[in-house]
Protein backbone atom coordinates (compact mmCIF):
# COMPACT_ATOMS: atom_id res chain seq x y z
CA UNK A 1 0.00 0.00 0.00
CA UNK A 2 1.42 3.42 -0.89
CA UNK A 3 1.55 6.45 1.42
CA UNK A 4 -1.36 8.18 -0.26
CA UNK A 5 -3.64 5.22 0.35
CA UNK A 6 -2.45 4.91 3.95
CA UNK A 7 -3.19 8.59 4.54
CA UNK A 8 -6.60 8.40 2.87
CA UNK A 9 -7.54 5.38 5.01
CA UNK A 10 -6.24 7.05 8.22
CA UNK A 11 -3.99 4.03 8.71
CA UNK A 12 -0.95 6.09 9.70
CA UNK A 13 -0.32 7.34 13.22
CA UNK A 14 0.81 10.94 13.73
CA UNK A 15 3.27 12.00 16.43
CA UNK A 16 3.48 15.60 17.62
CA UNK A 17 6.32 16.67 19.89
CA UNK A 18 5.93 19.55 22.38
CA UNK A 19 2.27 20.10 23.22
CA UNK A 20 2.19 23.85 23.70
CA UNK A 21 0.28 26.61 21.90
CA UNK A 22 1.30 25.24 18.49
CA UNK A 23 1.75 21.52 19.10
CA UNK A 24 -1.49 20.76 20.95
CA UNK A 25 -3.83 22.43 18.43
CA UNK A 26 -1.86 20.76 15.63
CA UNK A 27 -2.24 17.34 17.28
CA UNK A 28 -5.94 17.94 17.81
CA UNK A 29 -6.34 19.05 14.19
CA UNK A 30 -5.08 15.65 13.04
CA UNK A 31 -7.37 13.92 15.57
CA UNK A 32 -10.32 16.02 14.36
CA UNK A 33 -9.68 14.56 10.89
CA UNK A 34 -9.69 10.98 12.23
CA UNK A 35 -5.98 10.27 12.59
CA UNK A 36 -4.60 8.51 15.66
CA UNK A 37 -2.23 10.91 17.37
CA UNK A 38 0.49 10.42 19.96
CA UNK A 39 1.41 13.68 21.65
CA UNK A 40 4.80 13.89 23.33
CA UNK A 41 5.86 16.38 25.98
CA UNK A 42 8.51 16.31 28.71
CA UNK A 43 6.32 17.70 31.49
CA UNK A 44 4.51 14.98 33.46
CA UNK A 45 1.75 17.27 34.71
CA UNK A 46 0.96 18.42 31.16
CA UNK A 47 0.80 14.84 29.88
CA UNK A 48 -1.31 13.63 32.82
CA UNK A 49 -3.71 16.55 32.45
CA UNK A 50 -4.14 16.05 28.72
CA UNK A 51 -4.87 12.36 29.17
CA UNK A 52 -7.60 13.37 31.64
CA UNK A 53 -9.08 15.93 29.24
CA UNK A 54 -7.61 19.02 30.91
CA UNK A 55 -5.65 21.44 28.76
CA UNK A 56 -2.81 23.56 30.14
CA UNK A 57 -3.29 26.18 27.43
CA UNK A 58 -6.17 28.58 27.03
CA UNK A 59 -7.38 28.55 23.48
CA UNK A 60 -10.89 28.49 22.08
CA UNK A 61 -12.40 24.98 22.00
CA UNK A 62 -9.15 23.17 22.86
CA UNK A 63 -10.59 21.29 25.85
CA UNK A 64 -13.74 20.38 23.92
CA UNK A 65 -11.65 19.04 21.03
CA UNK A 66 -9.31 17.26 23.45
CA UNK A 67 -12.17 15.50 25.21
CA UNK A 68 -13.67 14.51 21.87
CA UNK A 69 -10.34 13.07 20.69
CA UNK A 70 -9.92 11.14 23.95
CA UNK A 71 -13.47 9.73 23.73
CA UNK A 72 -12.81 8.59 20.17
CA UNK A 73 -9.45 7.11 21.28
CA UNK A 74 -7.63 9.23 18.72
CA UNK A 75 -5.26 11.04 21.10
CA UNK A 76 -2.86 9.88 23.76
CA UNK A 77 -0.14 11.94 25.46
CA UNK A 78 3.12 10.55 26.76
CA UNK A 79 6.54 11.65 27.97
CA UNK A 80 8.19 8.80 26.04
CA UNK A 81 9.17 10.08 22.63
CA UNK A 82 11.13 6.98 21.64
Amino acid sequence: MDWSSRIDSKEIRVSVFVLGYVGLPTALGFADKGFRVIGVDTIDSVVNGLNQGVSHIEEIQVEERLKNALERKLFFATTDGV
